[in-house]
């Protein structure tokens, strides 16, 4: 009989694992920062089209302030951000001419600017105005102005692409915020972790 119990225990197949998938962490590995040199204060700097301003006028300063919460929440030692709202009425006095982002960051005595150039961004699907996904899409470079004296040093790092949810998904007033807070959150935070080294499941 006692011979029997492992081999009538294994026969069960793997079911029995299942319930452990609910418990155990998934596996996660180390990601280096891909810019790990940022300290001191930053200036982020948020660009977007004029048509996008049309539609979303507040857009600039909302993704801003996620990105600058998030980046000094992570880096350490703590770095100082600009205050999103002055940069912003900065932004806005220069109306739609192209923004330097050296000018922007002398202009405020940082000593780092994060500049993100947005060149997509949408709350619904183009074709089908009662499906929702957030979808942002944005090129990152960081300029060094540490050195007054001489020009900018400039780290051209990958570019953030972010759809949340993953799927389109059918409109109401509540699930519109509710996507439009976690696109927002969601593109900060990947932002922001190319400034530290951090930990992310391993797929």
């Amino acid at each position: 009989m006692w011979l029997l119990m492992p081999i009538l225990f294994l026969s069960g197949g793997c079911n029995w694992l299942e319930p452990l998938a609910f418990v155990l962490p998934e596996p996660k590995i180390k990601v280096p920062a891909e810019f790990a040199h940022l300290q001191g204060s930053v200036t982020v700097v948020v660009w977007v089209h004029s048509e996008t301003l049309y539609d979303y006028p507040y857009v600039r300063l909302e993704l801003a302030g996620h990105v600058a919460d998030r980046i000094a929440a992570g880096v350490r030692p703590r770095v100082t951000c600009a205050d999103i709202v002055d940069v912003e009425q900065y932004l806005d006095r220069l109306g739609t001419r192209f923004v330097e982002p050296v000018s922007v960051g002398r202009h405020f005595g940082t000593r780092f600017v994060i500049y993100l150039e947005v060149l997509e961004f949408a709350m619904r699907e183009p074709h089908v105005p009662d499906l929702l996904q957030g979808r942002v899409r944005a090129s990152v470079v960081v300029y060094d102005l540490s050195d007054e004296q001489a020009r900018a040093l400039v780290y051209e790092l990958a570019p953030v692409s972010v759809a949340v949810p993953p799927r389109p998904t059918r409109f109401t007033q509540a699930s519109a915020a509710r996507i439009r807070k976690a696109t927002y959150e969601t593109f900060a935070g990947v932002v922001a972790k190319k400034f530290f080294d951090h930990k992310e499941v391993d797929r």
